[in-house]
Parts: structure tokens; sequence; C-alpha cells
């Protein structure tokens, strides 16, 4: 509902690239600031490139084969092993989006939340709520219109720039509409979306429910 989506985008304040990118130099080591960059290079963003080639299965979380074939893949030159232990911080045997584009995976429960409370999934939510022309496209006004209407982001300072991080991260194809397959990743009915579960407590390395 809205007031849990409050509380975890209460310290989010700006939410657009720059803030996305001074967010991370603030806190993260130096190997994984480049490889944050060389993402944002070839894909566009982050999460676009954590969607579209590190995790193009979209589940939320990959393992250390997985990241050192998708790295190498890239043409990354730097020490895969010491970018992995910088990423995995948490020592959970994966990688998450969370470790990667903090912001972005709290938009995603945000919005994902919002569609599960009032919709009971993401294709309805879809269909019923973001498609206003019920085109079966949506463009960014249309997200827009729906982030407005049911307080999926209440807190943030600038809920245009905020739904536009969004929208680029649904819109994979760069075609400036969305589907009800761009977000399907994240309805739980399809038990795909592992992300958050993987979260650890580095106090007691004990899973997140």
């Amino acid at each position: 509902n809205s007031r849990n989506n409050a509380a975890k985008l209460q310290r989010l304040g700006n939410v657009d690239e720059n803030s996305l990118r001074d967010s991370l130099k603030a806190t993260a080591p130096n190997n994984t600031l480049e490889f944050v960059e060389e993402l944002r290079r070839k894909f566009g963003s982050v999460v676009r490139g954590w969607l579209l080639h590190l995790d193009p299965a979209q589940t939320g979380r990959i393992s250390f084969t997985q990241f050192c074939n998708a790295v190498k893949e890239m043409g990354y030159v730097g020490d895969i092993s010491l970018l992995w232990s910088e990423l995995d911080d948490n020592a959970s045997g994966f990688v998450t989006l969370d470790e990667l584009d903090p912001v972005c995976l709290r938009l995603f429960e945000a919005f994902r939340d919002t569609c599960i409370h009032h919709f009971g999934g993401m294709d309805e939510a879809f269909r019923y709520g973001v498609d206003q022309t019920r085109t079966g496209t949506a463009t960014v006004d249309e997200l827009l219109a729906f982030c407005e209407n049911f307080r999926a982001f209440p807190d943030v300072e600038n809920l245009e720039e905020t739904v536009e991080v969004l929208f680029k991260a649904f819109d994979l194809s760069g075609a400036g509409m969305l589907t009800s397959a761009s977000i399907a990743f994240l309805d739980p009915k399809f038990g795909s979306w592992k992300g958050e579960r993987f979260v650890m407590l580095k106090s007691c390395h004990t899973p997140v429910e």
C-alpha cells in the first residue's frame, strides 16, 4: 500500500540519472564504479544493462558463473573476481540488482506493490490501470498518470523524473511504449523475480524474506 511504499522511498529524494550516479559514487569501490559506468555506456543505464545483459532471464539474481560469462561478453578487462567480491559483499553467493542499482530495485518494489494492492497482478494493473487508452500499449504519460492516481511514489521530490527512470527501465526495446510483457517479470504469480529474497542482513547473514 502507499504507506509501505512511502517507507521504502522516504530517503530517495530526487530520482534521475544524475542522482543515481551520485548516490553510488558516495559508497561504491572503484572497480564497481568503473563497471557501472561501463554498463551505462553500453546500455544507457545500469538497470537496462542488468535486465538486457547480466540477467536476461529477469530472475533478479545471478550466480558467479553467470556473472563471469556476462562480464566477459561485455569486454570488461578488469579483475572479475575482485569485482564480484565487491558486489557480493554480503556473501550471499549471488549478485542481485540491489547491489548494483538499489534505487531502481526500490522503484520496482514500490511499483509492484501498488499494482498488486490495487489490481491483484501486474497484467491486470497494466490492462485496467496503466493502459488508459486500451490499446495494449502505454506511453510514459500513461505510466505517470497511473503512478499519480495510485500514489505509487508519494514521497519522491519529482514524480515525472522518477517515472521517466522507471519507464526507461521497463522499455527494454527502446520503442517508447510499454506492454503488459514489459512489467510481467515483477509479478509474484510467476515466481521469477527473486532479487529481494537474496538481500542479506550483514550482521547475521540471514536472508530477508
